[in-house]
């Protein structure tokens, strides 16, 4: 398979419409603690890891809008395979979605991450992308960081878009297929006629309503889980 690959070829690949999804993330908090064996890296934005930030009526400290961070997709992913939350590290990393990180400290830390080789790395990323300047920042970086893992990872999942951009999805897909990842589709899950999480509005910030509650979370966990080459 041809792994080489450019902004304009990838270009190609989408349509010049993106969706415009609410701005969050603007309280990141990468500095966890991880012991000696690192198992599981999970990137992402305010799906996989949103601090505190009570101007929107979010308190929590974990994926954003779960109820408690046992119940975000991460914790009950690292539940499922036992592994203790000591051993993974989840960050969120949404500068990814809306300037190059390129040549900066952002991609040195995670250059820095993927070096301690862990079993699987979990990317959730694009739903933050709103114009043509960020889509093709996040394409070079989601690409420069994809090259990265898999120099140090057999287990690698990218996510799809949360609110079903399929511009977005067509881009996060290509780049699976070219290096060979798996792709995850999670966009069916936010208008499943299953999905309880929609039955009540739990947020008054719309924005953070809209985010995966418990049963999407758990839902993302489990397509994870089945993903993974044991």
């Amino acid at each position: 398979m041809n792994t080489h690959v450019t902004l304009p070829n990838l270009n190609n690949h989408i349509s010049v419409n993106y969706d415009q999804s609410e701005k969050f993330n603007e309280f990141e908090d990468h500095n966890l603690v991880i012991e000696d064996q690192l198992k599981v890296i999970f990137i992402g934005n305010s799906i996989t890891l949103h601090a505190p930030a009570p101007d929107i009526g979010w308190v929590g400290n974990h994926g954003m809008a779960a109820t408690h961070k046992k119940y975000d997709y991460c914790n009950t992913l690292l539940l499922q395979l036992n592994i203790k939350p000591e051993n993974a590290f989840i960050g969120n990393f949404a500068e990814m979605e809306r300037r190059s990180i390129i040549d900066t400290e952002i991609l040195e830390k995670i250059d820095s991450l993927l070096k301690r080789k862990p079993l699987l790395i979990v990317i959730q990323l694009g739903d933050n992308v709103g114009n043509n300047d960020q889509l093709t920042s996040f394409i070079e970086n989601l690409y420069q960081v994809a090259l990265m893992a898999k120099k140090n990872c057999h287990n690698i999942l990218m996510l799809s878009t949360w609110w079903e951009s399929h511009e977005k999805d067509r881009v996060i897909k290509h780049i699976c297929d070219l290096l060979n990842l798996k792709f995850i589709y999670i966009g069916d899950l936010f208008s499943s006629e299953c999905n309880t999480d929609r039955k009540v509005k739990e947020f008054t910030h719309t924005g953070v309503d809209n985010h995966p509650r418990n049963w999407a979370m758990e839902q993302i966990a489990n397509r994870i889980l089945t993903s993974i080459n044991i």
